[in-house]
Parts: structure tokens; sequence; C-alpha cells
């Protein structure tokens, strides 16, 4: 469990990082130091109840959510390849067009 904890950590920081950071920048521009722990405590809760909910979700209803998500894995493969491919096709369109490639 505590190696997944790890894993878990270090794959979430391309997406909490970068969020993390304004948290913490804007803590550091506010005036007065209550309102930088409150942004900085909130931040902290917000995250960790998000985890807690999903753990807890998973424990209580571990054999409905496995039957379901079996039930939908297929299209959920094939829609994550969709969009993945839209998303690369999205950013290939972009910098070709504004990111000066062309010309």
């Amino acid at each position: 469990i505590f190696l997944f904890g790890v894993a878990y950590g270090l794959a979430s920081l391309g997406c909490t990082l970068p969020i993390f950071l304004v948290v913490v920048g804007g803590s550091f521009a506010g005036s007065g130091l209550l309102p930088r722990l409150l942004l900085f405590l909130a931040y902290g809760a917000g995250m960790g109840l998000v985890l807690i909910l999903v753990t807890l979700s998973l424990a209580l209803f571990e054999g409905l959510l496995v039957r379901r998500l079996r039930r939908v894995l297929p299209y959920v493969e094939r829609a994550g390849a969709v969009l993945l491919l839209g998303a690369g096709g999205y950013l290939v369109y972009y910098w070709v067009a504004n990111g000066g490639l062309l010309g």
C-alpha cells in the first residue's frame, strides 16, 4: 500500500504540481498570515477529501464498482483512445496554425 501511494504521488505530479505551485505562490502574495494559511489549508483539505472519498467508495462498494467497470471497460478504452487522438490532433493544429511552424 505504501508503494502504491508513492507511485500515485509521482504519477499525479503532472496534474497537481502546477496547481500546488499557484496556491503556494498565491499564499505568498497575500497579505497577512491567516489568509495565506487558510488558502494553503483549503487546498490540502480539498485534495485530501477527494482521495478519502475515492478510497472509501472503493472499500465500501468494491464488488459493485468492479462489476460495473468491467462492463464499461471496452467502451472506456475506445473513448480514451478517441480523446487522446483528438487532443493530439488539436495540439498539432494549434502549433502549426499559431506556433509559426509553417513560416
